[in-house]
């Protein structure tokens, strides 16, 4: 037997129907599977045979329901597998209590439409296409159910889904869709105000060329005009284009007189004194922009993190509680102990503990291990 395509089952016996009846047809079906029904024979010791079989599979399919995730054996198989980083597979069978460890894996869902378990199924086990084939095959005898199977799996692959996470409220099975919104969507409206202004800037400085280019012809056609027409037509040429020269002078007298007071303003805008609230503002604001940029968030002083869908928030001095992303609380931990870098939580009920390194921005489960723990979440941001 291939141990690397070995597929273990990790289930309680309350659900033994339902997975006597998956496991043959995964055999049935060509897949490498162990059961302890099936794969036990008389006379052999029952725990070794189940150490021996655990250590030497590849994938761990556990199956969870509301008897299993209260079974002290299914969970110390789960973290068995996951501490020696197997492929773990959750099935989902009923609505349940989902393990914290557990909420984050690619998972199969029999909860309600057998067919849509069988196509889910064969994604999170990642089966070879004559396997899944034959799968379909035998998990129905009805042709219309075994066609619907493909059609969903055929589907599955031409939207090229990402992998579905198993939801943190697991009594009611709602989705959210999430809208992607890519970056050169969020920079079209900024393209189309830099195009417009550019072709304001350029119509202008090509208005203000034409009028200067007017005024100078004009004032060239005075003064060819004044020496042709002679000294007795001189007084009267220059009261007809009096209001030219006018003009022109005014205009570029204010455009001096603007010119002037610009840099006048520049420079009593630079002398003026700043009042104290000014500086104190100015201050606040300079403050909190330094703590955005060089990170003063440490664990010596952080009161919250965020993640995907949650957070953990201190609540008391010692006491800490995991949020989910509508503000309800899940589970509450006491606080260990902090350094520089690191909060060391635990949760006694659960006899679990909880390590938020800020360094890292990650989160970690059951960091005493010898492994340093299995990461849980990445930080995405952290308050003080």
């Amino acid at each position: 037997m291939d141990s690397d395509k070995i597929i273990f089952f990790s289930y309680s016996r309350d659900d033994s129907e339902f997975v006597l009846n998956l496991a043959k047809n995964l055999r049935k079906a060509g897949a490498t599977i162990w059961l302890d029904q099936l794969d036990i024979s008389p006379g052999m010791r029952w725990d070794s045979s189940i150490e021996k079989a655990l250590s030497s599979s590849k994938t761990l399919l556990v199956v969870l329901s509301v008897s299993s995730v209260k079974s002290n054996n299914v969970m110390d198989e789960v973290s068995y597998a996951l501490e020696e980083h197997k492929n773990v597979v959750p099935v989902l069978l009923e609505a349940c209590d989902i393990p914290f460890r557990l909420r984050r894996l690619q998972y199969a869902d029999f909860s309600g439409d057998y067919k849509v378990g069988i196509a889910t199924l064969i994604k999170a086990l990642n089966l070879e296409n004559n396997i899944a084939v034959k799968l379909v095959d035998v998990s129905t005898e009805n042709p219309a159910e075994t066609k619907q199977i493909k059609q969903i799996i055929d589907a599955e692959e031409r939207k090229n889904i990402e992998p579905e996470i198993i939801p943190e409220v697991q009594n009611n099975h709602d989705t959210k869709t999430k809208t992607v919104i890519t970056d050169s969507d969020e920079t079209k409206p900024d393209k189309k105000r830099k195009n417009l202004l550019y072709g304001s800037i350029l119509v202008g400085l090509v208005t203000i060329i034409a009028l200067a280019s007017f005024f100078f012809n004009t004032s060239n056609n005075s003064q060819e005009n004044e020496i042709e027409s002679g000294a007795a037509a001189t007084d009267s040429i220059l009261n007809e284009h009096e209001y030219d020269i006018d003009a022109i002078a005014t205009f570029e007298e204010d455009a001096e007189n603007i010119e002037a007071n610009t840099k006048t303003i520049d420079v009593v805008e630079e002398k003026k004194p700043i009042s104290s609230t000014k500086k104190i503002e100015e201050g606040k604001q300079t403050i909190s922009k330094n703590n955005e940029t060089t990170g003063l968030v440490t664990a010596e002083n952080v009161r919250r993190v965020n993640y995907v869908g949650g957070c953990f928030e201190q609540i008391s001095a010692t006491k800490w509680v995991e949020l989910s992303s509508e503000n309800n609380s899940k589970f509450t931990f006491t606080e260990l102990n902090r350094d520089e870098f690191s909060v060391y939580l635990i949760d006694n009920e659960r006899d679990l503990t909880i390590k938020i390194d800020l360094h890292q921005k990650q989160i970690y489960l059951d960091f005493e291990n010898a492994d340093g723990g299995s990461l849980l979440y990445y930080i995405t941001a952290s308050i003080k």
